[in-house]
């Protein structure tokens, strides 16, 4: 991974690299790249107490990250546990015509490898790397974004940073 980080920095381009490494170096390749979007997922698995499976929505990452790539932006996944965030299946099967949708979830897709291996929001100190922040839609969210005080710190230092908050 050395020598494509090193290219994204020698080319200051996003498109050249999506970095999910946590290590010391990942700060560095930050500060040298031009625009980054912090996507924040649900790492709630589970509807309440119904035994149902939830997640984050599939469209509702998918086509952001296609809008945020095409403008130029890196995008960091991250969820409050860090590592695989998991998907609602509903939306997945909602969204079995959807092109954009099915090339971002299908196994083997970068993008499906960034979201098995979000950071967690813990690790997420400095926010004056990122632009906005991102938070995406789905029933897990419910749970795990309303009383997560990383959440309410992220959300709160971008605020006051005039930065971009939203979902």
């Amino acid at each position: 991974w050395t020598s494509v980080l090193r290219s994204a920095i020698n080319q200051k381009s996003p498109k050249k690299c999506q970095i999910t490494v946590t290590e010391m170096g990942y700060l560095a390749v930050l500060k040298q790249l031009p625009k980054h979007v912090l996507m924040v997922l649900t790492s709630h698995d589970q509807l309440g107490d119904t035994g149902e499976q939830t997640g984050w929505y599939l469209p509702e990452v998918a086509h952001p990250y296609d809008e945020f790539t095409a403008a130029g932006y890196t995008v960091t996944f991250t969820s409050p546990k860090g590592g695989a965030a998991p998907v609602d299946a509903g939306s997945v099967e909602a969204s079995k015509d959807d092109l954009s949708c099915m090339a971002f979830i299908v196994e083997g897709a970068p993008t499906k490898a960034l979201v098995d291996n979000t950071i967690a929001l813990a690790d997420i100190q400095d926010t004056s790397l990122y632009h906005a922040v991102f938070f995406v839609g789905g029933f897990g969210t419910m749970w795990d974004f309303p009383d997560n005080p990383d959440v309410q710190r992220i959300t709160r230092t971008m605020w006051e940073d005039d930065k971009v908050v939203s979902g």
